[in-house]
Formats: structure tokens, C-alpha cells, sequence
């Protein structure tokens, strides 16, 4: 296993941490009365707790615990779980995992135990903290081999335009809809191209 200071690893910009922690204080400043709301009526609707932690494997496969909101009771989807599967709200308690700096705003896609145990020690994605948002969330659908070669492209390329992008057109793709929103950034020709979009990659989107 690699360590920080393995010539492997994908080193954060300078200013990454510091660009988090801002990140992190505005999003509860302004979020923070929606993500009270959302518990009290998650916990309303049935009783159950309003959160769920799941075990994720972060940076230098250090295991941590990522915290969303509860969404499902009984094995369905609730009326307020529909609401925050919608808007992307559901992830907003892992601010907590980047205020704990095991997460990042910005990052790669955070993987399970059990698909950690599928990528290799020296996978050049465990030299960074995942992302509540990234490319391969943004873009990479349901194509796991696509989305992990976004990961490591934005792990070569990152910077802090780029990731300033990630998050509006993340809060865009919530608005508009995956879809519609993709369609969108390429009419108004968005993709960074200059920032991180090899030709063959930029074809995919097309």
C-alpha cells in the first residue's frame, strides 16, 4: 500500500482544503435550516431515524463512515426519501464527513468495501479523499468502467476552476435533471474542454 508521500498519488491542488472548508460553511449557512427540516420530517414520517451511515473506504484505504439521510423504510422508498433522492439532498449530511476531512466537496466517486476489494492497492484514486460530488458522479451513469476513468481524470487534472464547475454544474444537473442537464451544458458549450476533456472523452458525452 502507497502512502502520501508515494509518487503515485494524485497530490491535491494547493488551497484544496481551504476551498472545502469555505465550501462547507456557506452550504450550512445557507442549507442548514433545509437539512433540520429534512430530518425532523424524515423522522415524522415513520419514526426511524433520519440518518444512515455507511462504511466507505477513503483516502490511503483508510475505512470511514459516510452519513446521508435515511430514504427507504421497509425496503421502499418514503414520500420525504422520494423528495431528497430527487433533489440531491439526501447526501447533504456527508458535509460532516468533509468538515472531518475524510471527504472532500470535490472528488472521486467514495467506494464500497466491497468494490474497494475489486480495484488494485496502488489505484491511484486511494491518494485522494472522495468527493460529494465529482465527474463520474456528474457524468458517469451507470458505466462503472467510464466513471472510473473519470475519477482519474480528474485526479490528473484537478484544480480549483475545475472543481468550481463539478459544483454548478452538479447543482444544475439536480435542477434539470442528469439528462437534461447534459444536454444543456453542451449547448451552451460548458465542458471544460481546456480544463480536463481529452477528445475521446468529450465523444462519450455526444
Amino acid at each position: 500500500m502507497f502512502g502520501p508521500s508515494d509518487p503515485l498519488g494524485s497530490a491535491p491542488y494547493p488551497g484544496k482544503g481551504v476551498f472545502d472548508l469555505l465550501a462547507v460553511s456557506l452550504a450550512c449557512a445557507v442549507l442548514g435550516p433545509v437539512m433540520l427540516g429534512a430530518a425532523i420530517a424524515a423522522a415524522i414520517e415513520d419514526g426511524g431515524a433520519p440518518l444512515v451511515f455507511e462504511r466507505r473506504i477513503g483516502q490511503w484505504r483508510k475505512p470511514f463512515t459516510a452519513v446521508r439521510f435515511r430514504t427507504t423504510s421497509g425496503g421502499c422508498v418514503t414520500r420525504v426519501g422520494r423528495i431528497l433522492e430527487r433533489t440531491g439532498f439526501s447526501e447533504l449530511p456527508q458535509l460532516i464527513n468533509v468538515a472531518r476531512r475524510e471527504m472532500s466537496i470535490v472528488g472521486p466517486r467514495p467506494m464500497s468495501e466491497a468494490s474497494a476489494r475489486t480495484i488494485p492497492l496502488r489505484d491511484e484514486r486511494y491518494a485522494a479523499r472522495p468527493g460529494m460530488v465529482g465527474l463520474a458522479q456528474l457524468l458517469g451513469g451507470n458505466n462503472l468502467r467510464f466513471g472510473n476513468r473519470l475519477d482519474r481524470l480528474y485526479l490528473r487534472r484537478q484544480n480549483v476552476s475545475l472543481d468550481a464547475w463539478i459544483i454548478t454544474a452538479s447543482l444544475a444537473a439536480q435542477v434539470l435533471r442528469k439528462p437534461r442537464a447534459r444536454r444543456w451544458l453542451r449547448r451552451l458549450g460548458a465542458l471544460p474542454d481546456r480544463l480536463i476533456w481529452p477528445q475521446d472523452l468529450g465523444a462519450r458525452l455526444r
